[in-house]
């Protein structure tokens, strides 16, 4: 086997060739940004689920009597019910 025969087989048979590089650095790209992303959305999650509830009073429109209204504990006012404690994320 002569020299210039074994430098291209040395060269052919490397395992750390560009293309490798390549995939590598982009299959690792991948899984960073897949794990960010994720923690990202968690994050929010987080934050939107411990956020303090504004409330917005609200009319219940199927309770179409004062009497069935002051039962579920909430306030007959103009002709409607309405309810003080509505979360508006509900």
């Amino acid at each position: 086997m002569t020299l210039s025969q074994t430098n291209t087989n040395l060269k052919k048979s490397r395992v750390w060739t560009v293309a490798h590089v390549a995939v590598l650095v982009v299959t690792l790209g991948s899984i960073v940004g897949a794990v960010l992303a994720v923690g990202y959305g968690g994050l929010q999650f987080f934050r939107w689920a411990t956020s303090p509830r504004a409330v917005s009073p609200t009319s219940i429109p199927w309770i179409t009597s004062e009497r069935d209204c002051q039962r579920s504990n909430r306030a007959w006012k103009d002709g409607q019910c309405w309810d003080a404690q509505h979360d508006y994320h509900f």
